[in-house]
């Protein structure tokens, strides 16, 4: 079994990441992907702590550095 990286992001959290930086809102991530607003927000809330950061624009910043995201 691989153990995953504690910064290292699902697939969906990556997903939420580039819809982020695309200037997305909660509401509007949660519409295009068929998911409730509080799932949105427990999912940027743990991209926030896998990435200790504590905002969108600095996990947009760290997306982009580790090349998640253009």
């Amino acid at each position: 079994m691989k153990l995953r990286c504690w910064s290292e992001l699902s697939k969906r959290e990556v997903e939420v990441l580039r819809l982020l930086a695309e200037g997305f809102s909660n509401k509007e991530i949660a519409k295009e992907l068929n998911l409730a607003v509080s799932t949105i927000a427990n999912y940027t809330n743990s991209i926030y702590t896998r990435l200790s950061v504590d905002n969108r624009v600095r996990a947009i910043i760290v997306g982009r550095e580790r090349g998640w995201i253009e």
